[in-house]
């Protein structure tokens, strides 16, 4: 499952969508931090079942409009690139795959 969350405000769309299995952990490569635990809150909005198709449908046509698309972890990660999406800029933080894209 996923953790997902969609915020609105001021004409700008952000979804963030989590592993739900990473929320709660920190994750630490050199200087570079992943804090999963306190920022869980940016992360934690709904659950996505990848079966629902409701709700995946729901989520895709927010990241059609979304204006930050922020991910974390492999099926996250995954569910965007089965989309369509270019993720050739992905980086992992010890481990974990973390995907910001934005669009102007």
């Amino acid at each position: 499952m996923m953790m997902c969350r969609i915020i609105k405000s001021g004409g700008k769309i952000v979804v963030a969508i989590c592993d739900s299995e990473l929320l709660g952990q920190k994750y630490k490569e050199g200087e570079i931090v992943l804090d999963l635990d306190k920022y869980r809150s940016f992360y934690n909005g709904f659950e996505i079942n990848e079966s629902d198709g409701k709700i995946l449908e729901k989520i895709l046509k927010e990241i059609k409009e979304a204006t930050l698309i922020n991910v974390v972890g492999k099926r996250s990660v995954e569910l965007l690139k089965k989309e369509g999406h270019n993720i050739s800029n992905v980086k992992a933080i010890a481990g974990i795959p973390h995907l910001q894209i934005y669009k102007i």
